[in-house]
């Protein structure tokens, strides 16, 4: 068998890795953490998964977790290997929940699952029980070696043992003696002891033996009672008889007396179906009216009322807007005088008073001129003439001082006409632009009231299409035929109510039955006659009497009858329960004739076992005694291995010793010859691949070298994949010229 490559998908630190294998020495080097012991993880648990062994519940290893991919949700690869010239590929997923192992052929590509062993434990096939066929532990403690783990565990031993066993007495490693003395011991437990009443099946039915003599007893017991029971049941049906003659004797008195009750409920029906035939007939004429919707008539109302408010409204709207429309003709009107202030009374004595005081300033400038005239005048005939024009002179003068105060005033109290016309101008626009302003928010108004008068012209055509669709709806031209409609209907109503209610009346007198039923007694009553019906007051009082007591008697037999069929059933036959009580001894019997024909069985095979381990020992011993010597060069050749795996060895003075005194170089070469002999020796006729990962680290260069010659020497025959994190083992191999396929990762 050889491993021809791993594709690693999504496993621990690797995704899309891919490592091609070849026949013969492997040789994988990477540095410290770059991924081999992943690598090797990854053919195991591409072989074997990570489900604990020895378990009876799918339960998951440490290994699961510490090598769950780091950036990848999935956690699958696939594995190829070939035997017999065929290539097989195995495809894992490891995620829990969705764990699954499918197995194909590689050429053709055919699902080839079925043909492999399913574990019920894992719920998946195991791939290596075709043509790996060696077991999680077998294979953890022979062919797969990591990094400081020469040593065996200590189920390896248990395991060895039940192969070499079975190739000593067999020939043949798919027989296993222990899985026998296994299932010997388990069909002991599955048969148990007296002891286990509760729990074997050979402790049950001893136990259901007792409880069936128990069963014996009371049923015993109970069919003596049941004689009583029986007995009280014949005596109670007599009386019960005789109840029932006086019963049926006392029904046909009160027969008669139905009978007249019954003749006059048929003419009181008879008279309630020809009135509400009649009230059918009137219900006929009017039934055009029953559909009509009194709520159609509502809705009219309510339109006619929506009618009404809308008129109002837009009557009152309408008036509003004629007094609007007058008071915006009033300011257009005043918008279309030229001068809209000409008649301002204030305006009009601003300027009067602005002309008199500007023709007084006149006045005093001319008398100013005058006065200053008859100073100079003065001043020259006083110069010239006589000194009394100095007086006219001075007189003058206080006459301009006097004249020039005045002006002052008048100027002071003159207002320029200019500023008059402008404020008279401003005043104007102002007054324009109120007027425009009460223009546009009538105009405003006028136009929300028209929008009001056609959103209500609007309204009012949808409340009259209101009233025309309902009238239409209802076949009618206008409100009044409506009205005696609605008026018909009601009419139409009530009798259809006392249609009805004549119709209840009917039912409580017919009760369940119809008119012809009715009919049907009355042709049976008529063979009674009714004349002279007497019948005594506490007639139906004492029919009612005997009923009781035939129920009451009824019940009693019936509780007896009940008692007995509950015995009966609580209680088997007893020729039954001696039946069974047989049955169960025949049982007991064969138990204890298979328990004692197991445990003779189970001595001669474990005697025949321990026979034939001494016989194969020597052979083991052999085996790893070649080994060993052929990778010490012949320092150590002879090993002695006990039934458990204990080694010891003989030295080259003929002294057997204990191996934990040598180096631990020695110890780990012993072990590893271990290894090789088992696997050679369960495994002969298989080349299984050797995996050994790191196991050579402590070794020194000659150990080192003499393994790697023993190893070469085995890669001619199997293939051997080694992992290394030194170029001891590359340069030692390429000075000896061994051929090997290096793969660095």
């Amino acid at each position: 068998m050889i491993i021809e490559e791993l594709i690693i998908l999504s496993f621990g630190k690797f995704n899309g890795k891919n490592i091609k294998l070849s026949d013969g020495l492997n040789l994988i080097y990477g540095d410290n953490e770059a991924g081999k012991s992943t690598i090797h993880k990854f053919i195991e648990g591409m072989l074997y998964g990570f489900n604990k062994k020895y378990t009876k519940t799918k339960r998951y290893t440490e290994d699961y977790e510490k090598y769950f991919p780091w950036n990848n949700n999935q956690y699958k690869g696939v594995l190829k290997y070939s035997y017999d010239n065929e290539i097989y590929r195995i495809e894992r997923n490891f995620e829990k929940g969705n764990d699954e192992v499918a197995v194909f052929d590689e050429e053709t590509g055919e699902e080839l699952t079925h043909m492999y062993e399913y574990n019920p434990v894992a719920r998946v096939i195991e791939p290596t029980s075709l043509h790996f066929g060696i077991n999680k532990s077998i294979y953890q403690n022979t062919i797969s070696i990591a990094q400081l783990e020469s040593k065996t565990d200590s189920n390896f031993a248990k395991e060895v043992k039940d192969n070499l066993i079975n190739l000593g007495g067999t020939l043949d490693n798919e027989i296993s003696i222990k899985n026998v003395i296994e299932r010997l011991e388990k069909r002991i437990n599955d048969i148990g002891t007296k002891n286990r009443l509760k729990t074997s099946p050979y402790g049950k039915i001893i136990e259901e033996l007792n409880k069936l003599s128990k069963q014996r007893d009371k049923s015993h017991k109970m069919f003596e009672e049941t004689k009583e029971f029986q007995y009280k049941i014949n005596e109670l049906k007599k009386e019960l008889n005789e109840l029932v003659r006086k019963k049926d004797k006392l029904e046909k008195d009160i027969y008669k007396y139905r009978c007249k009750e019954i003749n006059d409920k048929y003419i009181k029906a008879k008279g309630l179906l020809k009135e509400i035939d009649s009230l059918h007939k009137q219900s006929y004429k009017l039934r055009r009216f029953k559909d009509i919707k009194i709520k159609d008539y509502g809705d009219i109302i309510k339109h006619e009322n929506s009618v009404e408010t809308i008129v109002e409204n837009m009557s009152r709207i309408e008036e509003n807007i004629s007094l609007i429309q007058q008071k915006l003709d009033d300011v257009n009107s005043q918008l279309d005088q030229k001068n809209i202030l000409i008649e301002n009374i204030n305006y009009k004595e601003k300027l009067t008073i602005y002309e008199k005081l500007k023709n007084k300033k006149k006045i005093n400038k001319l008398l100013l001129l005058f006065s200053t005239i008859s100073i100079v005048i003065g001043l020259v005939l006083g110069y010239s003439y006589n000194y009394i024009f100095y007086f006219l002179s001075v007189f003058m003068v206080f006459s301009d001082l006097y004249l020039v105060i005045k002006t002052k005033s008048i100027n002071c109290s003159i207002i320029d006409k200019k500023v008059i016309l402008d404020e008279l101008e401003n005043e104007k626009i102002k007054k324009n632009n109120e007027l425009r302003d009460t223009e546009r928010f009538l105009q405003n108004q006028l136009l929300e009231k028209n929008t009001e008068i056609q959103r209500l012209k609007t309204k009012l055509n949808e409340e009259n299409m209101g009233i025309k669709f309902i009238l239409s709806k209802n076949k009618f031209d206008d409100v009044d035929e409506l009205k005696l409609g609605i008026e018909k209907k009601r009419l139409y109503e009530e009798i259809i109510n006392r249609i009805n209610y004549q119709r209840e009346i009917l039912s409580n007198i017919l009760m369940k039955e119809t008119i012809e039923e009715l009919e049907e007694k009355m042709k049976e009553c008529n063979k009674v006659s009714l004349d002279d019906i007497d019948i005594e007051e506490d007639i139906v009082e004492k029919l009612n009497v005997i009923k009781e007591n035939i129920v009451n008697k009824d019940k009693e037999i019936s509780n007896l009858e009940e008692k007995i069929n509950t015995m009966n059933s609580l209680f088997r036959p007893i020729q039954e329960i001696d039946e069974e009580i047989s049955i169960k001894q025949e049982m007991i019997d064969k138990y204890e004739n298979e328990l004692n024909s197991i445990e003779i069985a189970k001595a001669t095979i474990e005697k025949i076992s321990k026979n034939i381990h001494r016989d194969f020992a020597p052979k083991l011993n052999k085996k790893v005694s070649q080994i060993i010597s052929d990778i010490t060069h012949g320092k150590y050749k002879e090993i002695k291995i006990t039934e458990n795996l204990e080694m010891k060895i003989v030295d080259q003075n003929n002294n057997l010793i204990d191996i934990e005194s040598l180096s631990y170089g020695t110890i780990d070469q012993i072990y590893f010859s271990l290894r090789f002999g088992i696997i050679d020796i369960i495994k002969e006729d298989k080349n299984i691949p050797l995996i050994l990962d790191d196991c050579f680290i402590q070794y020194d260069d000659q150990r080192l070298s003499n393994i790697l010659d023993y190893i070469y020497e085995q890669s001619m025959d199997r293939q051997i994949i080694l992992f290394t994190c030194q170029k001891r083992e590359q340069k030692i191999l390429n000075d000896k010229k061994y051929s090997f396929n290096y793969i660095e990762i």
